[in-house]
């Protein structure tokens, strides 16, 4: 069990530096209201990034951007063979043949040893990637594509909701709506914006890839930020309505002379991540937590991974007392 980081954090593996960072960037948001949400960090090497608001380039990692040099023309030329060419003639109207614009090179490590070991279904936003498989010693997992319906060419609406409890009982097999591209150490692999697609759970090794994201100036998508930005501006109700089954509930720290900390537990398919959600919490002190129906917390001697005390919340119960005898007073 372990504590999820809260901000991103850097270190060094094998000379490079590694950031840990969440893919789900949307999902990390809405992690502070829904706390069903996975709040996991990713392993990155951010190689290359092309900052399209300062027309500037940053390169991250200079020894692995120096030797790609050699290959990013043809990495370049397979976007360019493979893209289509009548839909990016239609939006880019004014140069329909214009060379692929190198946005965004990255590596991404996935482990059963680590914290990340699957990514949730999802589309790019820029329009057109190549993604590289660099390694063949691990088993199960990796990329999966899921197959749009026949009878609409659109992907099933049912995946809308499904998360990571259900991408981490993926397991490695073709079907009739999954697809697992067979990629060795080596192999490319081209896919454009409207290809959903995700990474189930790695069972044993390590697998690393690496992306480049070509044209992040994609109309389709910038034209369906524009319209989610103004559903935004016109949409505080429906943000209260994402809210409409949270509660509050009073936490009462009734151990004598003990400091607590207190965690919310998420329970994935092979383990529980504690995330702090009060520190040090005084003695007699009361504090209000923002909950879920359903939510676990546990009680730790404050500073230590000791629990004192385990805790489910219901909204039929408004006062939770922390003490000796582990019990808890209702108040309605």
């Amino acid at each position: 069990m372990y504590f999820s980081p809260l901000t991103s954090t850097t270190y060094y593996v094998a000379g490079f530096n590694i950031r840990e960072e969440s893919i789900d960037e949307d999902e990390q948001k809405e992690a502070e209201t829904n706390k069903t949400k996975r709040f996991v960090p990713s392993q990155t090497i951010d190689v290359y990034e092309f900052d399209e608001d300062e027309d500037v380039a940053d390169v991250g990692n200079k020894e692995i951007w120096g030797a790609l040099q050699p290959y990013i023309p043809k990495i370049k030329q397979i976007v360019k063979d493979n893209r289509n060419k009548e839909g990016f003639a239609k939006y880019y109207p004014d140069d329909p043949d214009r060379e692929p614009h190198l946005d965004w090179i990255f590596f991404r490590k996935y482990s059963p040893e680590d914290e990340r070991n699957s990514l949730k279904h999802h589309h790019d936003t820029n329009m057109n990637t190549v993604n590289i498989e660099l390694s063949n010693d691990y088993e199960g997992g990796g990329l999966f594509y899921i197959k749009p319906l026949a009878s609409t060419r659109e992907i099933d609406k049912k995946y809308e909701d499904m998360n990571y409890e259900w991408v981490d009982t993926i397991k490695r097999e073709n079907t009739t709506e999954l697809s697992f591209p067979e990629l060795h150490a080596g192999d490319a692999i081209f896919y454009n914006y409207t290809v959903e697609h995700g990474v189930a759970p790695v069972e044993s090794g390590k697998r690393y890839s690496m992306a480049f994201f070509f044209d992040m100036d994609n109309p389709e998508v910038e034209d369906d930020l524009d319209s989610d930005d103004s559903d935004d501006d016109n949409g505080s109700e429906d943000n209260e309505d994402e809210d409409e089954f949270a509660f509050d509930v009073k936490l009462k720290n009734e151990l004598p002379d003990q400091e607590v900390d207190i965690v919310l537990v998420l329970k994935m398919t092979n383990e529980e991540i504690w995330k702090k959600v009060f520190d040090n919490v005084k003695v007699n002190e009361t504090t209000i937590y923002n909950a879920y129906e359903g939510d676990s917390l546990k009680v730790l001697k404050s500073g230590t991974d000791e629990v004192v005390q385990e805790l489910d919340i219901s909204s039929e119960q408004g006062l939770y007392t922390i003490s000796l005898n582990d019990s808890a007073h209702t108040e309605l």
